[in-house]
């Protein structure tokens, strides 16, 4: 028979046994991860469920957007990664702008391969209308952009002229001292002879050689080369600025009309709208719809995407 100390024993276990429900229902209130963890709008600080997107008070975005593919951050209105040099915009072709499919591998629209075009010129693959290593148009659209820009340019003849003679004085090397400036008349004599006489074969216009030596003359010191490339740069560039492309439609269609007036000079880069930054071409921007122009690069332009 249990003695009176064993009874006591007895009844404490069976009382610690007993299920505590009030105090599990209040603990399983406290650990619901609506209730302990919501997203807060970095715009207006509204509380959102965890998974929203954007936030249900203000509509503003509640996570940053991140390249796919190397994790930099992208603006909203970027369809380029400028950091990994990729497309992200997985929902329009990057050649005509038309709507895509998570299933297609050609543009429904226009018919371009979604992995690229390789360029007939350069046989870069190029993700564009036009190839970003030697600007060739890849597809039907950049081929008729590229005729329709210069049909109608009132000053063609005039900047062909300006870029000609800018490759020129950019390949002069000045005349340093007197010997030096006597030798190299001495070779120039030499080579318009030569021309001379080739055109009495028939090989050369040579009054065309002429002319074009007077208004670029070979024979120059340093301040009068560099003050004549300044003077033509500046001519050219105003041209240029009268070319400067409106905001657009969309990127793909901003890409094609800029590229398809790119003028015919080396030394040239992109200034976009978007970050004011200087591109190689308006390929390189995340964002070209914004507008831009072609500049005329001095020495202090730095390319961001170079």
């Amino acid at each position: 028979m249990p003695t009176q100390r064993m009874q006591e024993r007895i009844r404490e276990r069976s009382e610690e046994r007993k299920p505590l429900e009030p105090l599990k229902q209040v603990s399983s209130q406290a650990a619901s991860p609506a209730v302990a963890s919501s997203l807060k709008c970095p715009k207006c600080g509204a509380g959102n469920e965890p998974e929203a997107m954007f936030c249900e008070q203000c509509g503003a975005r509640l996570r940053e957007r991140l390249c796919p593919h190397c994790g930099e951050p992208l603006d909203e209105r970027a369809d380029y990664c400028e950091q990994c040099h990729t497309y992200v915009d997985t929902e329009h072709c990057p050649f005509c702008y038309g709507s895509l499919s998570e299933q297609d591998t050609f543009c429904p629209q226009c018919g371009a391969s979604l992995s690229g075009i390789e360029c007939p010129v350069c046989h870069t693959v190029g993700r564009f209308g036009f190839c970003a290593s030697c600007g060739s148009p890849l597809t039907d659209r950049a081929r008729q952009d590229l005729q329709e820009a210069w049909e109608n340019f009132p000053y063609k003849e005039r900047m062909v002229k300006l870029e000609e003679e800018l490759e020129h004085l950019w390949m002069v090397r000045p005349a340093r001292s007197e010997s030096q400036r006597a030798s190299m008349e001495h070779v120039q004599q030499l080579c318009r002879r030569v021309k001379e006489l080739m055109a009495q074969e028939g090989n050369v216009s040579y009054e065309q050689q002429k002319s074009e030596e007077e208004a670029v003359p070979a024979l120059m010191d340093e301040q009068e080369l560099r003050k004549l490339i300044l003077e033509k740069q500046e001519a050219l560039q105003a041209l240029l600025d009268s070319m400067e492309m409106a905001p657009q439609e969309n990127s793909a269609a901003a890409r094609n009309y800029a590229m398809a007036r790119k003028p015919h000079v080396s030394r040239l880069a992109w200034k976009c709208n978007y970050k004011h930054a200087f591109h190689t071409s308006p390929l390189g921007c995340a964002c070209p719809k914004m507008g831009g122009k072609w500049i005329v690069m001095d020495d202090k332009t730095e390319l961001l995407d170079d």
